[in-house]
């Protein structure tokens, strides 16, 4: 099943893998393959997810998290973006406010 929903910071598909997550902010796209993914790791708040990868380290700061961190440990996520919620959205919907992408540097 796709979900799209207008408003949503994110995109999943549940019928099959993804290959990986398109990270959408406000100044460019950057995509990472599932493959690089090392660990992703939530904080007990839900407001905080740091994904581990080969090459770069991403941290996703918003509120209620889990579903998003869930799609991603099931590599159902191919989509992320930063957003503004609405006035009229559902407080317990997931929102993602900041997404840093961060390259590791080799010694």
């Amino acid at each position: 099943m796709l979900s799209l929903k207008e408003g949503y910071p994110y995109g999943s598909e549940s019928t099959r893998m993804v290959q990986g997550i398109m990270f959408c902010l406000p100044s460019r796209r950057r995509f990472i393959p599932y493959s690089w993914l090392i660990c992703s790791e939530i904080n007990e708040r839900e407001t905080e997810i740091h994904f581990h990868y080969t090459h770069a380290f991403v941290t996703v700061t918003g509120t209620n998290l889990g579903y998003i961190h869930e799609m991603v440990v099931r590599y159902e996520l191919y989509w992320l973006r930063e957003v503004a919620p609405p006035a009229s959205a559902n407080p317990n919907d997931p929102t993602v406010r900041r997404i840093e992408i961060n390259e590791k540097v080799s010694d």
